[in-house]
């Protein structure tokens, strides 16, 4: 299984790499996305909200869809001042 993060942020690309090796020790980081072969996770930060959005999920979508090696793709974003709901509408 490989799982593809896109995060919001520059905090993220900090915390968790560490907070994933203690949830799902058996997945290794890889530095670059094409590197993923087995038990992988790739991590790049989306470098803010909205650029998140409208550049960088774009990208990953196109990336994955190349390279055709991730199960999953886990968009990580702050909800700020909306509702679950509200924030799931927007993206």
């Amino acid at each position: 299984m490989n799982l593809y993060f896109l995060v919001e942020g520059k905090t993220e690309i900090e915390v968790y790499p560490k907070w994933l090796n203690h949830l799902l020790p058996d997945l290794s980081r890889v530095k670059f996305a094409k590197y993923a072969t087995n038990n992988n996770y790739y991590l790049i930060s989306g470098m803010g909200y909205p650029r998140l959005l409208d550049v960088t999920l774009i990208d990953s979508f196109a990336e994955i869809n190349e390279l055709g090696n991730y199960n999953y793709l886990i968009l990580v974003i702050d909800a700020d001042d909306f509702n679950e709901q509200e924030k799931i509408d927007e993206v």
